[in-house]
């Protein structure tokens, strides 16, 4: 079957009767696309198998210039669903589809669901019952890792109360913890489109972006339900071994180091600083741990980077984990030693 031209901007193929009428709508997924023709239909059968009917909300597939099958099986799927609408453009990365779909979106809630990932049968209904009952700018949930073999992980749930709901500056400074992932949220539409969108060409996207907008918001929930599963496969973006690839991931964890300063010194608050200094502290040392990985010649350079950043003497991310505090102390004590001692541990394995 001849592929179609990908490169070619396309105008929204949409079957939704009342696409005039957003109101109608209470919700829209976002799913970038870029050459997963073998995880699409899972991830596009898990958004159908819900508890909603279709008119209800609209699955927005962006095809970021695939250049394998997953446009044919997009077609194949919009022709069957009136729900789903297709966006075809050149590629632009993962932040430039998720910001198309944003500008398409019609619904009053957002989800973005990544199209190697899936969701659980039957869970949005209550998610989006909880944030319109309570008119929550966002609502929080669940999420465990997946692998191909079928295997799954543990579920990773917060220690925050079921339905309990915070401003969203009390959120990102008690609960969210260290992890900054977008798809673990639905957000209110009108809210997201008023803030910048998601920074183009950039890894680790959703530490600059999840942070700025959740310190937005207003009213967020808690619903201790299983609704994500984050697939882990060869190929993503945090399993990458290219080491052109790796010395950008490098660049870019600078770049969102940078962006979390920034936020701390835009809010000048003591509960801001204190959450800012545990992720400063993990990002340094996952970088550091990438540099001695794959540019140990160049550890120098990066630790002096850090250090220009003010963020020595690194904060305790962890203090359940003694591992953690040994390793940001030795930090502390010499950043040198610590890559050498890391650097020697590797050899001996």
């Amino acid at each position: 079957m001849k592929m179609e031209n990908t490169n070619k901007i396309q105008k929204p193929v949409c079957n939704i009767p009342f696409c005039e009428s957003c109101g109608q709508l209470r919700l829209s997924i976002i799913v970038p696309v870029y050459n997963v023709e073998q995880y699409l239909s899972k991830c596009l059968n898990s958004l159908l198998n819900q508890d909603m009917i279709v008119e209800d909300y609209e699955i927005i597939v962006i095809n970021d210039g695939s250049t394998d099958n997953s446009l044919i099986i997009l077609d194949e799927y919009a022709q069957r669903y009136k729900n789903i609408k297709i966006i075809t453009q050149e590629n632009q990365g993962l932040s430039g589809a998720r910001n198309t779909g944003v500008n398409h979106a019609m619904g009053k809630y957002l989800f973005f669901v990544d199209s190697d990932d899936y969701i659980e049968p039957n869970c949005l209904f209550n998610l989006l019952q909880f944030a319109e009952k309570n008119d929550l700018d966002a609502i929080r949930f669940n999420y465990r890792q997946a692998y191909e073999d079928g295997k799954v992980g543990r579920i990773e749930n917060l220690t925050l109360q079921n339905e309990k709901i915070k401003t969203g500056k009390e959120f990102l400074t008690d609960d969210l913890g260290l992890w900054c992932y977008v798809w673990v949220y639905l957000f209110k539409t009108d809210i997201v489109k008023q803030q910048k969108l998601f920074e183009v060409g950039i890894y680790f996207e959703d530490g600059e972006w999840t942070p700025r907008v959740l310190l937005q918001i207003n009213s967020i929930g808690y619903l201790d339900k299983l609704v994500y599963n984050y697939l882990q496969r060869t190929g993503s973006i945090t399993l990458i071994t290219d080491i052109t690839k790796k010395e950008k991931q490098i660049s870019d964890k600078l770049r969102i180091i940078d962006c979390v300063l920034g936020l701390r010194n835009r809010y000048e608050d003591d509960s801001i600083t204190l959450w800012s200094k545990k992720i400063l502290s993990l990002s340094a040392m996952s970088l550091l741990n990438m540099v001695i990985h794959n540019f140990y010649p160049q550890r120098k350079y990066y630790i002096n980077e850090l250090k220009r950043r003010g963020l020595f003497p690194l904060s305790f991310y962890s203090t359940k984990k003694m591992k953690y505090i040994v390793k940001v102390m030795l930090l502390n004590i010499s950043p040198m030693l610590y890559c050498r001692i890391v650097k020697r541990s590797d050899y001996e394995k």
